[in-house]
């Protein structure tokens, strides 16, 4: 043995001697069963490792020395059943009577007396010969706008149907308004169990905004002269638009700069006194103001 080590010694010294580019390339034997394709790579005798995997994610896989050949072992706290992986505790896909136990049994199914018939509406599985069964309990159907299911542990659980909304007693459909806020509705994506803000939609006198019902109105300056308009909280001077609770009365009134005069009002109001407003829906008023003729040059 010591002789066939210092004969293998030589010979890669004769190789690294003579220069690796000789033999690159060149088959050999690394005298490695585990390993394919020798050859000369960089001066020395190297093999590809032999590749091992059985495609079970369960198992280790390894190549044995002495034979060369792949080998696998099972993962502890794992079953390997008709060429599937299963962990322990695992349930046979065809019987919850059949576990995977590594305790008493690895390749094959081991019987069970506690199981689990995936049954929401039984309680207490047991295993009767070889079958799973359960007590039977129920709960309601759907009543109004409800429906009502077993929770697995002898109670029920109520839920609201698709596209409607269960607000205390009332039951209202996806879109519905509020009995008496038109501004607040039924929306599902939101809540189920309470009144949604709405925004965007019609109300009487205006239009929603954050679950509040306002009328707008376009305020404009407008004329050869300038000055401003003002009002509960506001002043303009060009175009604006401002929102009010409809039906409730408000006051505009006006201010010329230097070197210009109120002329009158025009639209929602007109005349030359302080416009008085009741906003309803969308409503337009403007301000003319001309330069004063008195200070002009």
């Amino acid at each position: 043995m010591r002789i066939a080590a210092f004969l293998v010694f030589s010979f890669f010294a004769v190789v690294g001697a003579a220069g690796a580019s000789e033999f690159e390339g060149k088959p050999c034997d690394d005298y490695d069963s585990c390993t394919t394709d020798d050859r000369f790579r960089g001066g020395m005798c190297r093999g590809t490792p032999l590749p091992c995997d059985d495609g079970l994610p369960c198992t280790l896989d390894f190549c044995q020395p002495e034979s060369g050949r792949c080998r696998a072992g099972l993962l502890i706290d794992h079953c390997l059943i008709d060429g599937s992986c299963y962990r322990d505790g695992d349930s046979s896909p065809a019987n919850a009577c059949l576990v995977c136990s590594p305790a008493r049994a690895t390749f094959r199914w081991t019987e069970t007396t506690v199981c689990d018939d995936k049954d929401p509406c039984t309680l207490d599985d047991r295993c009767i010969d070889g079958l799973c069964e359960g007590t039977r309990y129920s709960c309601g159907g759907s009543v109004g706008c409800t429906t009502s299911r077993c929770d697995g542990r002898g109670g029920c659980v109520e839920e609201v149907l698709p596209g409607q909304c269960r607000i205390g007693e009332l039951c209202a459909r996806e879109g519905d308004l509020h009995p008496t806020e038109p501004c607040r509705r039924c929306d599902p994506d939101v809540s189920t169990n309470d009144w949604s803000v709405a925004t965007g939609t019609v109300c009487p006198g205006g239009t929603c905004s954050d679950g509040v019902c306002l009328a707008s109105v376009v305020i404009e300056v407008e004329g050869a002269g300038t000055g401003r308009v003002l009002g509960p909280g506001f002043s303009c001077t060009g175009v604006c638009i401002q929102q009010f609770v409809p039906d409730r009365m408000i006051d505009l009134t006006v201010v010329p700069d230097s070197g210009s005069v109120f002329r009158g009002w025009r639209g929602a109001c007109d005349g030359l006194a302080p416009c008085k407003l009741r906003p309803f829906g969308h409503l337009r008023v403007s301000a003319g103001f001309d330069r004063d003729a008195n200070s002009l040059p």
